[in-house]
């Protein structure tokens, strides 16, 4: 157990101090903290260096949101104990990719040209390869206009009966479908009208489900 304890006797902790700790102790980066907590870097990077000495009660509960803790254990007036065996930090950040650069991101998740500009945090575990993408404008009359929709890699998981999924129907040709299964087969079933159902065949790739479906999208 790491333990940082505020007292008269012990060093007296900043703020940042405290964030920088838990930062290692959950090994993120800077970048990794700005994106999770949906704050400019420069607010971060403030806190950290100890340019900023009393930060906003907002930012702060932002921070001990994120970290799980407490605010009196984010400002240091309250022992903090961090165990190596629990992960505090819950949920995943994930890329909002846009449908121009699908292909090449499901084909090399990360890969450069993807050219990522835009995060969101979501409380949900997701796959490796994870992404959000806007929903296309013939569904949004069920996920809602401008909405972005949080997408879990299937990896090698086999869709279930019911969900929504990123369907490659032949190279470069994607669309959201339900999914529907009767015995070993699976069938698609359009998400608007006409309400179309087809069969699959060894061409069909089910590259991901969609798990969430968002209008507020805390992007960073």
């Amino acid at each position: 157990m790491v333990s940082i304890e505020k007292s008269e006797a012990s060093v007296n902790f900043s703020v940042g101090t405290i964030v920088r700790k838990l930062m290692e102790h959950y090994k993120m980066t800077e970048a990794d903290l700005c994106r999770g907590v949906n704050l400019p870097q420069t607010t971060i990077n403030r806190l950290l260096t100890g340019q900023t000495c009393d930060p906003r009660i907002s930012t702060l509960v932002v921070l001990a949101q994120f970290f799980n803790v407490s605010l009196d254990q984010i400002i240091g007036k309250e022992k903090l104990v961090l165990n190596p065996s629990y992960n505090q930090t819950k949920g995943s950040t994930i890329p909002v990719i846009d449908w121009a650069n699908l292909q090449i991101w499901l084909a090399h998740p990360n890969y450069p040209e993807c050219d990522l500009k835009s995060f969101v945090k979501t409380e949900k575990t997701l796959s490796a390869g994870s992404f959000a993408i806007q929903t296309p404008v013939a569904c949004e009359s069920v996920f809602g206009k401008d909405s972005l929709l949080i997408m879990n890699r299937l990896q090698e998981q086999a869709p279930q009966e019911g969900q929504m999924v990123l369907v490659e129907f032949s190279a470069g040709h994607y669309g959201l479908r339900q999914v529907l299964q009767e015995s070993s087969s699976y069938y698609l079933k359009r998400l608007f009208a006409p309400f179309e159902v087809t069969s699959t065949d060894n061409k069909t790739i089910f590259h991901a489900c969609v798990v969430e479906a968002r209008t507020d999208k805390f992007v960073a």
